[in-house]
């Protein structure tokens, strides 16, 4: 029998969550909550990630990929966030950035931050590489 059979005579499926009882021990420190209090605390040092307006997607030549670039109302706090949408398989492509809307003319070098991993990269000119994996799914990038 699978697990995922329904029971006999009932529309409810063996071992479903929603009929599934289970008590976790918040308090105990694991990867995923250690993700989360640091991607909190990113967005608590980051005005762009404060509020809603200023957004703009970028383009990607990835359809697995999304990108969008955050900023601040003086543009003080710029970011760039990547996610991937597939969970198994990493995903490479191309992101094209509105340099212009970030006050970087084209041909200069820019250094982007990941915030979560601490790494760094220097970036030249509106198309750059990016690849995310499915361990850590997303960038999170501060634009310098």
């Amino acid at each position: 029998q699978m697990i995922s059979d329904a029971l006999p005579g009932k529309e409810e499926y063996l071992n479903s969550e929603k009929f599934q009882i289970c008590h976790y021990d918040w308090t105990k420190e694991n990867k995923l909550t250690t993700l989360i209090t640091k991607i909190n605390a990113i967005r608590h040092e980051n005005e762009a990630l404060q509020q809603t307006n200023n957004i703009e997607f970028c383009n990607i030549e990835n359809d697995k990929l999304i990108a969008f670039y955050k900023w601040n109302n003086d543009k003080t706090n710029q970011l760039l966030i990547v996610i991937s949408l597939e969970p198994y398989y990493a995903q490479q492509g191309m992101i094209q950035l509105p340099l212009y809307e970030m006050g970087i003319e084209n041909g200069h070098h820019f250094q982007v931050h990941d915030l979560v991993t601490g790494s760094s990269y220097n970036w030249i000119d509106e198309w750059n590489f990016v690849e995310l994996h499915p361990t850590l799914p997303f960038h999170i990038f501060k634009i310098k």
